[in-house]
Parts: structure tokens; C-alpha cells; sequence
């Protein structure tokens, strides 16, 4: 039968980055209201995201008009994790016309960063390119450090989904460079992984062991951000990198130990979060493909089944996941004639 089923959640790149500033001590008043709205928002504490957007706007209209654009930023950010997509349009469009309206570069630079933001969420790569250099061109020529990083990660995972390897492994590079510049360190962790993606990119050109040692020892190297500096790394960024480092010993035949290591470390790190049903899918459908290789079709059922179960509970599931699932469990029955 055919063995390969895989859904694991999309690794951390093009859409999926949980938070994007955790600073010590840096930035503005707003900026330290922003981080906990992105804190709040990446436990799915969306109430509490969402009320912190709101005083940052406050504060940001009696005091700093400039960082409005920054502050719709991540009220677009909020907007598509609540699956609202016709709120986050206009406020992408709030946050363009306010730059705009400012003519202040740092505005002007963070209502780029939202419009290629948005186009990237919706995977119109080409529009996301152009609005992120755009940004670009202001947060370099104004030394806009905090928003730096967050510009190179779109334009690798831009680059990246379009096999792009070579532009997509310069701006992973750029990205933990700005990254370790800003301390902003769940983007650092983020940007190791893409990283390890786009050692997988240089492999699938050329393969060379090297490239394929290289994917692990990034996606080691997330892990070590994430042990290094546990209170500014999403619980769910280490999750989702465990999950891919059990992948990554999945995909080269590695122990079955050590699958169901990184996968449990998955699973407890994400134990009684908001945002757990996800990541579990995610890594009991790893484990299906497992069972399925070592020919326990049963528990790989069981473990699909639960999956999906657990996927359907959740009040915003994850589709590709849940699509994923439910395309391996119908894979799985039609492989063993089970209608």
C-alpha cells in the first residue's frame, strides 16, 4: 500500500508565526502592549488579544499617532486567527491609509508590513513580495530594527513556497541575523527553522548530506532558543518544531524512538493549552504514519480517528489539518479495501 500520508502542520513559515516580538526592555510603551496581544493571541486568549489591541490604539491616538499602522499590524494578525477575513482587509486597509494619511516613515513602513502581511496570509506571493520590500527599503534606511525581522520572514516564506531556494535561503539568513539584533527571540527560533526548510530546498536541488544533516541541526537549533529563553518562545513554536524534528527522523527512516520522542514532547508542551488540539493532531497523525509503516493499520486508525475527533471539539480547527486528516483516514481505507 502506499506508506506516505504526509499532513504535518505546515512548519513554522509562510502563515503559521504564532508571535513575532518578544523584546527585553526594547521598544516603545505600545510596542510592550503589542507583544502581550501577540502572547494572548498565540494561546488562543483572544478576548484578552483583543482588548489589548485596543488599548494600544488608545494610547497610540492621544500619543503616538505614528504607531497605529503598527498597532492594525497585529489587529489584522487577530483578525485572521478568529477566522474573520473581511475584518483583517479592513484593517489592512485602516492601517495603509493611516500611514498614509501620517507620511511618517516608521507608519509608512509598518502599513507596508500589514499589506504584505495580508497578501502573505492569503498566499498571494507576488503582492507580498512587493509590499515587504517596500517596507524594506523604509525599516533599512531608518534603522527600524523591530520590524526588520518580521519583513525578512515573509519574504523567505514567499520565496520559500514558491521553491525559490536561493532568495528563500538568503532572507532565512537575514532573518535570524535581525533577529538575534532585535532579541526578538520567537522569531529567532522561527527563523532557525526556516532555516532548516531551506536546507530541505538546497537538498531537493542538490542533495548532499550535508543539506540533509543541515535540516536537523536548524530545527535543533529552534529547540535551543526555545530552552534558552522559555518565558519569549511560543509554547506552540517548540511544539510545532518537535513535531518537525520527528518528521525529519520519519522522512530518513529514523528510530522509531525517537519519533515518538519529539512527538511526546509535542503533545506535553502543548498539554491543557487553548491551542493544543492542533498540535496533537498533528503529532497522532505522525504517529499514524508510523503505525502504518511498522503494519499496525488498527492504531493508525485509532490515532486518526482521535485526531479527527479532537480537530472537530476545536471552535477555529486548523483546516489543512483537519482536511489532512480526514484525506489519510480515506486513504487509509481505500489502501485496505475498509468502505
Amino acid at each position: 500500500m502506499k506508506e506516505e500520508m504526509k499532513f504535518i502542520v505546515k512548519k513554522i513559515t509562510f502563515v503559521f508565526s504564532v508571535f513575532s516580538v518578544f523584546m527585553f526592555g526594547q521598544g516603545s510603551k505600545i510596542d510592550q502592549i503589542i507583544t502581550n496581544a501577540e502572547m494572548q493571541r498565540g494561546r488562543h486568549q483572544f478576548d484578552k488579544a483583543y482588548q489589548s489591541i485596543k488599548t494600544a490604539e488608545k494610547l497610540a491616538k492621544q500619543k503616538s499617532a505614528k504607531e497605529l499602522p503598527k498597532v492594525y499590524s497585529e489587529m489584522v494578525k487577530y483578525q485572521f486567527s478568529v477566522s474573520n477575513s473581511d475584518s483583517a482587509k479592513i484593517y489592512t486597509e485602516k492601517a495603509m491609509a493611516e500611514a498614509q494619511g501620517i507620511n511618517h516613515p516608521e507608519a509608512l513602513a509598518y502599513g507596508y508590513y500589514t499589506k504584505s502581511y495580508y497578501y502573505n496570509y492569503l498566499e498571494v506571493r507576488d503582492l507580498a513580495v512587493e509590499f515587504s520590500q517596500k517596507s524594506l527599503d523604509l525599516a533599512q534606511k531608518h534603522n527600524l530594527d523591530l520590524l526588520k525581522p518580521r519583513i525578512y520572514y515573509i519574504l523567505y516564506g514567499a520565496h520559500a513556497s514558491l521553491d525559490h531556494t536561493a532568495q528563500a535561503y538568503k532572507y532565512a539568513i537575514d532573518a535570524v541575523k535581525s533577529a538575534k539584533k532585535a532579541k526578538n527571540y520567537n522569531l529567532l527560533s522561527n527563523a532557525y527553522s526556516a532555516m532548516s526548510t531551506s536546507m530541505g530546498l538546497l537538498y531537493k536541488e542538490n542533495p548532499k548530506p550535508e543539506y540533509m544533516d543541515s535540516i536537523l541541526i536548524y530545527l535543533k537549533k529552534s529547540v535551543e532558543v526555545y530552552h534558552k529563553h522559555p518565558n519569549f518562545v511560543s509554547p506552540e513554536t517548540y511544539a510545532i518544531t518537535n513535531i518537525n524534528i520527528a518528521d525529519y527522523y520519519y522522512q530518513t527512516k529514523g528510530s522509531a524512538d525517537s519519533i515518538r520522542k519529539y512527538t511526546e514532547i509535542a503533545k506535553q508542551t502543548s498539554l491543557n493549552r487553548d491551542a493544543s488540539s492542533s498540535v496533537k493532531a498533528n503529532a497522532d497523525g505522525l504517529l499514524a504514519q508510523l503505525a502504518i509503516r511498522q503494519g499496525d493499520f488498527n492504531k493508525a486508525e485509532k490515532l486518526l480517528v482521535d485526531a479527527y475527533s479532537d480537530m472537530e471539539k476545536q471552535s477555529s480547527p486548523d483546516y489543512y489539518t483537519l482536511a489532512s486528516i480526514s484525506e489519510a483516514l480515506s486513504q487509509l481505507y481505500q489502501n485496505n479495501n475498509n468502505f
